[in-house]
């Protein structure tokens, strides 16, 4: 994959940045280089106020002419963080629609598409996983997207005058005046689900694109983004009731399962069950999570649940994570069962053809049935789980400790120590809080440690964190 950044002024007398405004979206992009070691790229239109730049991960044409940002036909420009699997199906169409080619890479194909059939005709056609940014010189208009079911992640800010926009939130830190504020909203939402979820990030002022969206800007037009640039979503599931039904001997599971069995709708009971901190002592204040909103679609409650996942779960957790993690390390991913033709044909079928009975997956098994051995198809789910009990009263136990008693941790969150030690040794002691609840206050120790050195007093959160009591 690779790593993008870029930013155009959203009205025709932005205000002065402190520095040119390709200098700064060449330093967004230098913060991305874990996502692209393989060579960077900067571009700054020579008339109008809009620079483009790119990290790049070389895996399809691993010449220069894959570099970006791309140029096609002197009208438009690209900077491309995903892959389009099905470019050598539609580089045969476009040629023989006039369309010649320099390289081999996916991304030349891409903007071929966009120039013959527009920004969302093309990505219909395009199977794949993406975040982008095309300027149109012709129409003078800068297109930002994101792939169907999110797995390439887009951040977006407007700072005097202007959008900026990254694959991470760590590129932000580079915009001289940027105001980042921790936003007690999102730290709450964070430790109620384990993730930032919807188009929320930790910072005030930052946010994420929904997936499957396109946001036009037009360049040299007042204008403020539209009121829907930012869709929100919610919450979590898909296999945690399989998992907790064995694990109940553990204290954790335990209490989940007691919390659950008070629940008065199914809704609730899976709003519960995909929760880390529910506590309303917790959770209440001005700054509470946003309300987590239950697919009222479908009569059914599988169907129901399957969409919260979808639209919830896997953007805001689980493939958030895999990105980041594998970014980290310039690793490349794929997930062949997030197709789109294939979710779309799965939501064709009927709910007992995916749980049949008490088997799950049904479909699917049968269909594997017919290829492999059973014995590879019938063993345990071996999914993300980690041991995170284990650690903390084992290997982690000291450091975990001392993450609660960081400095850095109560100097940006207005966090109680004295009630933070008492929910740690209940913890230890087997009572009061869950080892998601303890471990989700760790990491936000630890996160506030790794940035805490370069932190402006503008990022300490002012009571945004309800006082744990």
């Amino acid at each position: 994959m690779c790593g993008i950044a870029g930013a155009i002024a959203l009205k025709s007398a932005a205000g002065k940045l402190p520095e040119p405004l390709e200098r700064t979206v060449e330093r967004m992009a230098q913060r991305l280089t874990h996502r692209g070691p393989d060579g960077s790229g900067l571009w700054k239109s020579p008339t109008e106020r809009i620079a483009l730049a790119h990290r790049r991960l070389a895996i399809i044409d691993l010449t220069d002419t894959g570099r970006q940002p791309m140029e096609y036909a002197g009208r438009l420009w690209v900077t491309f963080n995903g892959e389009i699997y099905n470019f050598r199906e539609l580089r045969p169409q476009l040629q023989g629609l006039g369309h010649t080619f320099r390289g081999e890479s996916d991304t030349e194909v891409l903007l071929a598409a966009i120039a013959q059939w527009g920004i969302d005709a093309a990505l219909n056609r395009c199977f794949g996983m993406f975040a982008l940014a095309v300027w149109d010189a012709r129409d003078r208009v800068l297109h930002l997207a994101r792939d169907r079911m999110g797995e390439k992640p887009l951040y977006l800010s407007e700072v005097s005058g202007h959008l900026f926009f990254g694959s991470e939130l760590r590129a932000f830190r580079a915009i001289p005046g940027l105001d980042a504020r921790i936003s007690g909203k999102a730290a709450n939402a964070y430790l109620r689900d384990g993730c930032v979820p919807g188009a929320l990030s930790i910072y005030e002022g930052i946010y994420k694109r929904p997936p499957g969206q396109v946001l036009t800007v037009h360049a040299g037009r007042d204008q403020r983004l539209p009121a829907g640039w930012l869709l929100p979503q919610g919450a979590s599931l898909m296999g945690k009731m399989a998992r907790l039904g064995s694990q109940v001997g553990s204290a954790d599971a335990r209490r989940k399962l007691a919390r659950i069995l008070t629940s008065r709708t199914f809704s609730e009971t899976y709003l519960r069950l995909t929760s880390w901190w529910v506590e309303p002592s917790v959770l209440d204040g001005e700054f509470a999570p946003p309300p987590r909103e239950w697919p009222a679609q479908f009569t059914d409650d599988l169907p129901s649940m399957l969409l919260a996942d979808q639209i919830n779960y896997l953007p805001d957790d689980n493939l958030a994570k895999v990105d980041r993690a594998s970014m980290a390390t310039s690793l490349e991913t794929r997930l062949p069962l997030l197709d789109h033709r294939l979710v779309e044909f799965s939501w064709r079928l009927p709910s007992d053809m995916k749980l049949h009975g008490r088997t799950t997956k049904w479909l699917l098994r049968a269909i594997l049935d017919r290829y492999v051995p059973r014995s590879l198809i019938e063993r345990p789910k071996m999914g993300f789980t980690v041991p995170i009990d284990n650690w903390l009263r084992g290997p982690l136990r000291a450091w975990a400790g001392e993450m609660l008693d960081a400095s850095a941790f109560h100097h940006m969150f207005p966090v109680q120590p004295a009630a933070l030690r008492r929910l740690w040794n209940q913890y230890l002691g087997g009572q009061g809080p869950s080892a998601n609840e303890i471990w989700a206050l760790v990491m936000l120790s630890a996160w506030a440690g790794s940035v805490g050195s370069s932190a402006s007093s503008a990022e300490r959160v002012e009571h945004s964190l309800p006082a744990l009591q």
